[in-house]
């Protein structure tokens, strides 16, 4: 069975996309695309992220918004794939991703971790995964 961080995780990488090479929905369950925009909404609340601003980012457009650093941050931590302390959990992004994008995905993080490391606090983490994340690897990002 799969868990929620599993659902929060690929929620985040479905919610912050540019598609190049969209990953085939087959990969992953209606379960997850419907956990997804739960997941979406309770952080979306939480934080007062519209979805305009969602839209901006599936787009390649990541501003530096304190929501939207929020939104991120929220999302992350909910899912443990960056803890309390701006720690990537690697081993649980590289797992979550289908077979076929987990080295890939493992050589993003890599390059990743070095910016994440280098900003301060929290939201400014997030927001630097993110970015990192969409430049690197824009094309096994999913998106329903």
């Amino acid at each position: 069975m799969l868990s929620s961080t599993y659902f929060m995780f690929i929620f985040l990488l479905l919610e912050t996309a540019m598609v190049q090479a969209v990953l085939e929905e087959s990969e992953y369950s209606e379960q997850l695309e419907n956990l997804s925009k739960t997941l979406h909404a309770s952080c979306a609340a939480l934080t007062g992220t519209d979805d305009s601003m969602i839209e901006m980012v599936k787009k390649g457009d990541i501003p530096d918004n304190p929501t939207l650093k929020k939104y991120v941050k929220c999302l992350l931590i909910s899912s443990t794939a960056m803890d309390e302390d701006g720690e990537l959990n690697k081993e649980l992004m590289v797992d979550l991703m289908p077979e076929k994008h987990r080295s890939e995905i493992s050589k993003t993080i890599d390059t990743c971790t070095p910016k994440v490391k280098a900003v301060a606090t929290l939201e400014d983490k997030a927001l630097t995964f993110l970015r990192c994340l969409m430049s690197e690897s824009p094309d096994i990002i999913p998106i329903f």
